[in-house]
């Protein structure tokens, strides 16, 4: 049994340094990376970050990494609103760090 706590401790940090954080898709997207920070801003959005959420719906619905989709955006504002995040307190990308 510790045997396999252990491992599964070890196998923790893997799984948190693959996700992207926002900072780091709004470095792609400032980059001018438009597929790397849209996919980055996704993959920190499906791990749960509001943020990355409300960034990832704006950027959906006005096109700004090249592509839109204002049904998917919808569902990811939806997300934001289930977290209870205020955008207002959410900064615009060139303002996040």
């Amino acid at each position: 049994m510790r045997r396999i706590a252990l491992a599964l401790i070890g196998l923790f940090p893997t799984a948190v340094a693959a996700t992207p954080s926002l900072a780091e898709a709004v470095a792609l997207q400032r980059a001018g990376r438009a597929d790397d920070a849209l996919a980055a801003f996704r993959q920190a959005a499906e791990a749960g970050s509001p943020e990355a959420q409300y960034h990832l719906a704006q950027s959906l619905l006005n096109g700004s990494l090249g592509r839109t989709d204002p049904d998917e955006a919808e569902y990811w504002y939806g997300r934001v609103r289930e977290s209870g995040l205020c955008p207002s307190t959410i900064p615009p990308p060139e303002e996040a760090r």
